[in-house]
């Protein structure tokens, strides 16, 4: 018994010698030297291979997303910048282009947080999925609201108006929900209770356009919640109200497009903004999104709505509001058999300034 403790430890000392890499490796691609982050997302990858094969009954779900993690990360950085062309009569700053610039008076709108300005908001998320296996549907457990709150502190705000801030998880709980199974509830507020205390941090430009970010569990708790955590960092980009280079005015309307990865899919969305009104520094923006690929033979369709309060001197939206919808149709084969999979997903987030 002994024997098999000392085993287990030097697989978990190893694998964090790995996890370590990728956390270096992270915070210089959020730091721009991304020549630097590529070598150690290489080294990362090989690393985990090798401990993979050498250890193929640790934990193989972490490191098989560990793995995914670090080679879309080695692609992304490997792939050429490509330059879009903006389509005719439309003007764009990044991936945001205009398309009406609404009444007068019109402004030019630009967050524009100051050094010391902390943010504390609670993010709710809340969704729901129904699958279906041929013509069976398969038996689905109702998943608690998961409930974030995070603390952000802007550090600096460059001459370009960069703003660089500092983010904690601080605390990390299940709603209360009494149709939902002890079975499932219990692992889920365990492994919120992991990320209690991660951090990270982060760049996002005055036209709220993401310039990289890092974000790790506490030191010990790097398995349990890491998932969760990664996706929180996928979408901190899209919490952040992205604004049109051109001056607007009420009625403006702008359309964002956006790449993301989820599962090993690259996904991508397009939605399109409304401002609905502007009062000072705080405005109110609609949205509609639409996400959808095509991947073979898997086909991923959806709408959903956005509504958001955002407050310029803030990085983070004041409010949010979003409801989504998604339904996916896959086709496996399994035992030279094809099987027909249906996956319905109704997604709701909040997010409310404390």
């Amino acid at each position: 018994m002994s024997a098999g403790h000392g085993r287990a430890d030097e697989m978990d000392d190893q694998y964090l010698a790995i996890f370590n890499l990728i956390e270096d490796a992270d915070t210089l691609n959020a730091a721009g030297k991304t020549a630097q982050a590529l070598t150690k997302y290489r080294q990362a990858a090989i690393a985990l291979q090798k401990f993979g094969t050498a250890h193929a009954d640790w934990n193989p779900k972490v490191v098989a997303f560990r793995l995914q993690y670090l080679q879309g990360k080695v692609a992304a950085l490997e792939k050429p910048a490509e330059s879009a062309t903006p389509a005719e009569g439309t003007k764009s700053a990044g991936a945001v282009k205009l398309l009406e610039p609404g009444a007068e008076p019109r402004a030019v709108l630009r967050l524009h947080p100051k050094a010391g300005d902390h943010q504390t908001v609670v993010l709710t998320v809340k969704a729901a999925t129904e699958t279906k296996m041929g013509d069976m549907p398969a038996p689905s457990a109702k998943i608690p609201a998961m409930l974030l709150t995070l603390d952000l502190t802007v550090k600096d705000v460059s001459s370009e108006g960069n703003c660089s801030y500092e983010l904690t998880v601080s605390d990390a709980a299940i709603g209360d929900d009494a149709d939902v199974l002890p079975q499932v509830a219990e692992p889920l507020k365990a492994m919120l209770a992991s990320m209690k205390g991660a951090s990270g941090t982060g760049t996002v430009s005055s036209q709220g356009e993401n310039r990289g970010m890092t974000l790790k569990a506490p030191a010990g708790k790097e398995a349990q919640g890491g998932q969760i955590l990664d996706q929180l960092k996928e979408s901190m980009p899209f919490l952040v109200t992205p604004l049109p280079e051109e001056a607007v005015g009420t009625g403006a309307k702008w359309q964002v497009n956006a790449s993301f990865k989820t599962q090993g899919m690259t996904l991508t969305r397009s939605a399109t903004y409304q401002l609905v009104s502007v009062d000072g520094d705080v405005l109110k923006t609609s949205s509609t999104m639409i996400p959808g690929q095509t991947l073979d033979l898997i086909k991923l369709t959806g709408t959903g709505t956005a509504d958001r309060t955002a407050d310029l001197n803030h990085v983070l939206p004041t409010q949010l509001a979003v409801d989504s919808h998604s339904e996916s149709n896959l086709s496996i084969t399994a035992a030279g058999q094809k099987q027909a999979i249906s996956i319905k997903t109704d997604l709701k987030v909040s997010l409310e300034a404390k």
